[in-house]
């Protein structure tokens, strides 16, 4: 039996709806279909009932899918599956990107406060009897303070710097 393309075509993209159609069932109750594929006046149609003239017969068995189609539909599942996974790694990763970022500009601008406000101190200057050990002691405050938040904001940056590239990775990933 020779099928014409338009037969293949739909058999293959939507066979379940052709056979609803012709057997006038839900697809899901049918297991198997006979389908008359008719040639009148140059179309192609499709019956229930045999043709006049020149017929074809196809039966469409529904009752399980073959080997080929049951491998498909379960890569098909496991893509979605990955594909899926990845999108809500990505999603957390970059809220915590984003966090992580703001965290980062907070500890900057708390830096440059604290470090402004012993600066604006030690311009004001002190009433203190030795007032260079008074100077030098404020210097090195300024100075620990500055430190103990850069340390603190280099380790958020080698944080993002790792989330990033996790990140990146992802999208490479889904690239391919």
């Amino acid at each position: 039996m020779r099928l014409s393309s338009e037969t293949r075509w739909l058999l293959t993209v939507c066979p379940g709806v052709l056979a609803a159609s012709l057997a006038g069932q839900p697809a899901a109750e049918e297991a198997a279909v006979q389908v008359y594929e008719c040639h009148q006046g140059g179309k192609v149609t499709f019956s229930e009932e045999p043709c006049v003239g020149t017929e074809q017969t196809v039966t469409i068995d529904y009752s399980r899918p073959d080997a080929a189609q049951g491998e498909a539909a379960a890569f098909a599942e496991q893509t979605a599956e990955a594909q899926a996974g990845a999108v809500a790694q990505a999603a957390v990763l970059d809220t915590e990107i984003l966090n992580l970022e703001q965290q980062i500009t907070n500890q900057q601008a708390e830096r440059d406060a604290r470090v402004a406000a012993l600066r604006q101190q030690l311009a004001e200057g002190t009433e203190d009897p030795n007032p260079s050990a008074w100077q030098a002691a404020m210097n090195q405050q300024i100075d620990a303070t500055y430190k103990n938040y850069n340390d603190t904001i280099l380790a958020e940056r080698r944080r993002l710097d790792q989330l990033q590239a996790q990140r990146g990775s992802l999208d490479g990933r889904g690239q391919r």
